[in-house]
């Protein structure tokens, strides 16, 4: 059964901690094992998340505290920070349009009734399911892109509805 929360952030740690030990030795091989230490956010504070959004400049990939004051970010802070990884191959290189990718991975790992709503829940509903005894090589598979998929698209790169996948371009897998 698929959580549902207005807070992206409490309903991320609720999902990523629900993890089997066996899932989250999925999640720590695909080098995203950072994300297992996720804390226990309930909540926000909107106003210094907005302020915070408000000083990122991000055609100079920097925070701009004031005229004075600039701290310069990239993917690698990225890393440092989720613990997840800022190398690997680019998916959009296969030559295959953005939107061919996104069919066919959705398609492959998350089932048919996917592709063509490609949503969030079904990503999540791949990662809560609950597997008896052992996950096939498929399903492990399947797991491994569904959680980028969420990570991605309520993390990451959250748009303003998370019930949609996010653009695949620069997407590492």
């Amino acid at each position: 059964m698929v959580s549902s929360t207005r807070t992206p952030i409490k309903q991320i740690y609720d999902v990523i901690s629900s993890f089997d030990e066996f899932k989250r030795e999925l999640v720590k091989s695909i080098g995203f094992g950072g994300l297992l230490l996720f804390p226990s956010l309930r909540q926000i504070n909107r106003r210094f998340a907005v302020w915070l959004m408000s000083r990122v400049d991000p055609l100079t990939q920097t925070l701009v505290i004031d005229s004075k004051k600039k701290i310069k970010f990239g993917k690698t802070d990225v890393e440092r920070v989720f613990g997840i990884p800022c190398s690997g191959s680019i998916i959009s290189e296969t030559g295959m349009a953005r939107r061919d990718i996104i069919s066919k991975v959705t398609t492959m790992y998350l089932g048919e009734d996917s592709r063509q709503s490609r949503s969030v829940k079904t990503a999540q509903e791949v990662i809560e399911r609950k597997y008896n005894n052992k996950m096939t090589k498929a399903e492990q598979a399947a797991f491994k892109v569904a959680f980028v998929i969420y990570i991605m698209s309520t993390l990451l790169s959250p748009g303003p509805s998370t019930t949609t996948c996010p653009s695949t371009t620069g997407v590492f897998l």
